[in-house]
């Protein structure tokens, strides 16, 4: 392959879900390619951290290089405030099956989350709601959810009721890039529509694919971040 033609090397940090946990990624960071090096930081599984609290140290703990920033479900309004400004080294955004401000307004807000949570999750449930029906992943999600205090569960669902980083996304000038799984039933295609009013210029894919989007189609995922990283000006 000539010179110029080959891929550009890039740094990509993964903030995760509502697990927190970083463990959700393994599926994807299989299938990385050799021209990505991946940082996946991870929340405390036993003490809760608003946004706020999050994104203090986040700060702290960003790269001293250029770097572009993955942010899964409920990290988006963290990706929309480091983006705003203010955070060195940062070139662009990808959203995954995300949103900018709470998803599901009604059910966040009326739920009794610290009860609710604590309730197993019964297999059909993840499988219908996280992974449109694929059996392949519950042991995974079980797995994840048992080494998260049910406790920061519930603080991080109630959160997620009340945030709104549209203010932070719209002075944002740095590209973004959307991954949309079309049978996504957690976060719908409001939140998507919602970015895009604040921000035209916004990128989306769409992927047959439920919410767990980057875990069901990891290399078409790893595909899409890599064209848009490579059509970007900072990209190189």
């Amino acid at each position: 392959m000539p010179a110029s033609t080959q891929p550009s090397q890039f740094h990509l940090v993964l903030l995760p879900g509502l697990d927190g946990t970083g463990d959700l990624f393994e599926p994807f960071l299989a299938h990385t390619p050799v021209e990505a090096t991946v940082e996946v930081k991870r929340y405390p599984r036993t003490t809760f951290l608003g946004y706020e609290a999050l994104e203090e140290r986040l700060r702290g703990e960003l790269p001293n290089r250029p770097f572009w920033l993955l942010a899964e479900s409920f990290s988006g309004p963290l990706a929309a405030r480091l983006g705003a400004g203010g955070t060195p080294y940062l070139l662009g955004v990808v959203f995954a099956a995300s949103f900018v401000r709470t998803p599901r307004p009604f059910w966040l807000r009326v739920l009794p989350w610290p009860w609710f949570s604590r309730l197993p999750t019964p297999g059909p449930v993840l499988r219908y709601a996280f992974a449109g029906g694929d059996d392949s992943f519950v042991p995974l999600l079980r797995r994840v959810r048992k080494s998260v205090d049910q406790g920061v569960f519930a603080a991080r669902l109630q959160a997620m009721a009340s945030v709104d980083a549209s203010a932070d996304l719209a002075r944002s000038g740095l590209p973004l890039l959307y991954l949309r799984g079309r049978r996504d039933r957690l976060v719908l295609p409001s939140s998507v529509h919602h970015i895009r009013s604040l921000r035209p210029d916004l990128e989306v894919v769409t992927f047959d694919a439920p919410h767990l989007l980057l875990q069901s189609q990891p290399e078409a995922a790893w595909a899409a971040i890599q064209d848009f990283i490579e059509r970007e000006p900072r990209g190189s």
